[in-house]
This record gives C-alpha cells, structure tokens and sequence, in this order.
C-alpha cells in the first residue's frame, strides 16, 4: 500500500535542503565520478558511495514520521501498524541516488504542469524579494508515481538562498519554500519553511516552521533567525549553494540507509 499522501513523501525528500532525486534532465556538464566543488571543509559533499536507485520502505520509519508523512496522523498511525505488523507494504516507491545539483539540473520546460505553474508562480514572487538566477530540476519516481520539481534561487544578500517545491501524483498536488543558510564551521543549516514537517531531521540542521506564511512572511522570519547568527556562508554562485546542497545530501541518505528506510535497488 502507498504513502496515503504519495506526494508527501516525495517532496518530503527535499525538506532539508537537497536536491531531488530523479530519473531526468541531468545537465551532463559534469562527470558524476567527481566531486564538483571546492567546499569548506567541514563540509561532506562526496556522493559517489551511494547507489543509483533505492527502494523506500516506510514502514521503517518511526510512527510519527509516518504521519507527518501521510498528512492524515489517525489514519498514518493505523497504516502504519498494519505495515510493522505485516498486514500491508509500504515500499512500493522507487527513487534515483542522489545526485550533485550541479548535475541535477534541466531546463523549465521538462517541468509538467501542475508543477511547473506552481513553481513558476512562486518563483515570479520570489523575484520581488531579491531572489534571482533560478535554476531547475526535476523529478520522477515509479511505484508510487510522482512527478516532482523545484526551482533554486540566490539571494542578492548573498546569505541565503531558496528552494521552492512541488510535487504530483494522480490529482494531487503539494508544494512549498524552504530559504536556506549555512555555516561551515562547525558544518550547520538554518532553514525556515511554510511547509509540513516529515522525516525527522538531520544532526545539524535547524528548521523553523511557519505553515502557511507567505514567502515575504518567510523571507521575514528567516532573517530574524539568521540576524542572530555570525560567520554565515555567502552564496554568490550556486557553486557555493551546491557544497551545501550536496553536504544536506549526504546526511539525509546516510541517516535513512543506515535505518533501513532507503534500500538499494539492483539496476533493472
């Protein structure tokens, strides 16, 4: 049996800050066998241990992952007993490695509606706010089909940047913003967010949850944490963005891997 809320869990692998996995539109500017950044070097951006695809199998998840990840917390819990007891699978879903996002990239028009007008909406806004120089990629999972896409911007502060997400299966549509900031010494990220929690988070990573807050409101909120923060990173270019993209990365498999919640998948 699906996640109840399929696009949920896709865009769920996104929530701390990295790039989606997927099976479409790598630029190919780069070789996948080398590590595409200078990154400080607290930071962890080596990809090249992970497989190419896994399986998720959400019944390894604790329960209330699960139901942050179903949406539906009574209904989540019931499925999510069933499937420790046996009586139902949850590990229909395929998804691809992760990937460098110097490498995840593509061009707007792989985006397939009603992705693509959603994140084009945000991104429109975003711009308003000093976000420029978007970036896009996509995403694709089978099992649970979802069509997933995100678009990533810089700030003109240079001391954050954006992610805006959006994901599809069937009818149902979820997305959200995360703006992002980082130290790399010691390796830490500062994100603020209006969308719902999911997997519990990586050690280092602070989220701050705002449901429902306009991106101006987010911009407002994320500000305030970081005013309280010293030695941020600047991100000029989304070769900085990618070291702590690609570092996010590497924690977030790493953590569901040894769980057992990401399993690897023979090529088929």
């Amino acid at each position: 049996m699906p996640c109840p809320r399929s696009t949920a869990c896709k865009v769920s692998q996104m929530e701390s800050g990295l790039s989606m996995p997927g099976d479409g539109c790598r630029s190919g500017k780069m070789s996948a066998a080398l590590n595409p950044y200078a990154p400080p070097q607290t930071l962890s951006t080596d990809l090249r241990s992970f497989g190419s695809r896994y399986r998720v199998d959400n019944s390894r998840t604790t329960i209330r992952e699960f139901q942050n990840l179903s949406g539906r917390p009574i209904i989540g819990a019931i499925v999510w007993l069933a499937a420790r007891a046996g009586l139902t699978e949850l590990n229909g879903q395929i998804i691809d490695g992760p990937k460098a996002l110097a490498e995840d990239q593509c061009e707007v028009d792989d985006l397939h509606d009603p992705v693509r007008s959603h994140l084009l909406s945000v991104c429109d806004s975003a711009r308003t706010l000093g976000f420029h120089s978007p970036v896009y990629s996509v995403s694709n999972s089978t099992g649970v089909e979802v069509h997933g896409g995100a678009i990533r911007m810089l700030h003109d502060t240079g001391r954050s940047f954006l992610q805006i997400l959006a994901s599809a299966s069937g009818t149902l549509m979820q997305g959200y913003e995360i703006i992002v900031s980082a130290k790399s010494t010691p390796a830490s990220v500062f994100s603020t967010t209006n969308g719902p929690p999911n997997y519990n988070l990586s050690d280092g990573v602070t989220a701050r949850r705002h449901l429902g807050a306009t991106l101006n409101e987010l911009l407002d909120y994320h500000n305030e944490m970081t005013d309280q923060i010293n030695d941020l990173m600047m991100f000029r270019s989304f070769v900085d963005a990618g070291a702590v993209m690609d570092h996010l990365s590497t924690l977030y498999y790493r953590d569901k891997i040894a769980r057992g919640i990401f399993v690897e998948e023979p090529e088929p």
